[in-house]
């Protein structure tokens, strides 16, 4: 669940009128998003679907996560720092 800053909380995407796709970050959520065509509503949204949800392997997602950071924050991550330094500043940008 995320906040756009514009309302509810966007919560999740329609699959069907039976079952709702609840989008963990990381997790596979911009493919059903792209697959279905249909974008996040809010949790109100739902009205009494069942949710199906992917989890996906705690390092691997953490390490994606990182990937995407160093995309976005590149000014604040340097390559030739060692790993453990890396991710430090990695964990300092996401929990702000």
């Amino acid at each position: 669940m995320y906040r756009t800053g514009k309302g509810p909380s966007l919560f999740a995407v329609i699959l069907n009128e039976r079952y709702a796709f609840c989008h963990i970050f990381k997790n596979g959520g911009t493919t059903v998003t792209l697959q279905t065509g249909h974008g996040h509503i809010p949790r109100f949204g739902i009205k009494g679907r069942r949710f199906l949800a992917t989890v996906r392997d705690p390092i691997e997602h953490f390490l994606s996560g990182w990937a995407e950071c160093g995309v976005r924050y590149r000014t604040k991550v340097v390559p030739e720092q060692n790993l453990n330094d890396r991710i430090q500043i990695w964990l300092k940008v996401v929990c702000r």
